[in-house]
């Protein structure tokens, strides 16, 4: 039997390392990351009797049986959704604010050009025998050719500046997805044989700052150590397992598009999972800040079709138009807007060492990148 004294001893010792918690989460209110703590306490049963001895009923007092953190799991993970829905929505709204302020200064957008080109059409129609209204519409003409150049510049501007954002967060996400493998490692190497809360708390503070980053899902083992997905399925690619760690990578793909005259190339952000020298493409960016800079470099690649295609409408239909007429001298009209890239004519001489420049032209494409064209003996083509 206990005596009175072993069973208030063992009280006053499981009490006081119940306040010592709670000093520790008064403590640590404002700690980042720190997981508020209590005490589960649990009765030191009585010895049993043997065969002709009755068992001590009364016990032999209390002691502490765990101290647990404050976790849900499904609070957590809706909590890191919610944080990774925001955080995406926040990302592209202020992306598509700077691109708003940046396309339409006021009394300078693409509309006001193209109303004052065609408001100088009208004076010509006005006066058709005077030169001077002539002048003007070319010139008008001339600022609304640089006005979709300009245009055209800025777009591609940001979109190189979204794609380095790009590769920042993904810098990031790589961080992070490495300190959670340690912290996984440091979670099943501990000897303790109840998990160990500090670094719980260091998991799910990672977890917290990756979630902003990009959305995933998570499962747990039966130290603690977390297995994380990407995107909001559960049936993701693994991004951190127990044992390892993968990282991102981002590239710009390029893809033809034959919907216009000339042609184009719409870029796109793809995302792949590196896995030492292997790589494999993935489409589970679906939240965080991640997912709002793929879907904004779409956007303004959208964006730029669109300006393309009212370009070589204007510049098509207007082509057409100057050739259909004649000039103050009686002469058939030429094409004002040029389209598209210039063509190439080749010395077919054997042995010939023709050397081919481009010149930048007043036209509704910019050649800004490298054009490369290969020559068969009789045919150019470019790539």
């Amino acid at each position: 039997m206990g005596s009175l004294f072993e069973i208030a001893k063992s009280g006053i010792q499981a009490y006081r390392q119940a306040l010592a918690v709670t000093g520790q989460n008064i403590a640590n209110v404002n700690t980042e990351g720190y997981s508020k703590r209590d005490v589960a306490l649990e009765e030191i049963g009585g010895v049993q009797g043997g065969v002709t001895d009755v068992s001590d009923q009364s016990g032999l007092g209390v002691r502490v049986d765990e101290i647990r953190r404050s976790f849900n799991e499904y609070i957590t993970e809706r909590l890191r959704s919610a944080h990774s829905s925001f955080e995406q929505i926040k990302q592209f709204s202020s992306e598509i604010d700077i691109l708003e302020n940046d396309l339409l200064p006021e009394g300078s957008d693409l509309s006001t050009f193209i109303g004052k080109f065609f408001s100088s059409l009208q004076e010509i129609a006005a006066a058709p025998e005077d030169s001077a209204p002539r002048t003007v519409a070319m010139e008008a003409g001339k600022d609304l050719a640089n006005a979709f150049n300009d245009n055209s510049a800025r777009l591609n501007q940001t979109q190189n500046g979204a794609f380095t954002q790009t590769k920042l967060v993904l810098d990031k996400v790589n961080l992070l997805s490495t300190e959670l493998e340690n912290v996984n490692a440091k979670l099943k190497s501990a000897g303790a044989t109840t998990k160990a809360n500090d670094l719980l708390d260091t998991r799910d503070l990672l977890l917290e700052q990756l979630s902003k980053e990009i959305e995933f899902t998570t499962t747990y083992g039966d130290r603690g150590d977390v297995t994380i997905r990407l995107g909001n399925s559960g049936q993701g690619p693994i991004l951190v397992s127990p044992n390892n760690s993968f990282n991102l990578r981002a590239k710009v793909t390029e893809n033809s598009d034959f919907r216009y005259a000339f042609e184009t190339t719409v870029n796109n952000i793809s995302i792949f999972i590196v896995d030492g020298v292997k790589e494999k493409s993935t489409t589970q960016i679906t939240g965080g800040k991640l997912a709002g800079l793929v879907n904004f470099y779409a956007y303004v690649q959208e964006v730029r079709s669109s300006i393309d295609d009212i370009a070589f409408r204007i510049a098509k239909d207007f082509n057409e138009a100057q050739k259909n007429g004649k000039d103050l001298s009686g002469t058939i009209g030429n094409d004002m807007f040029k389209l598209g890239l210039p063509e190439i004519e080749s010395n077919l001489v054997a042995g010939s060492n023709m050397q081919v420049s481009l010149d930048q032209k007043v036209s509704v494409v910019n050649l800004n990148k490298d054009v490369e064209f290969s020559f068969d003996g009789s045919n150019w083509e470019r790539y």
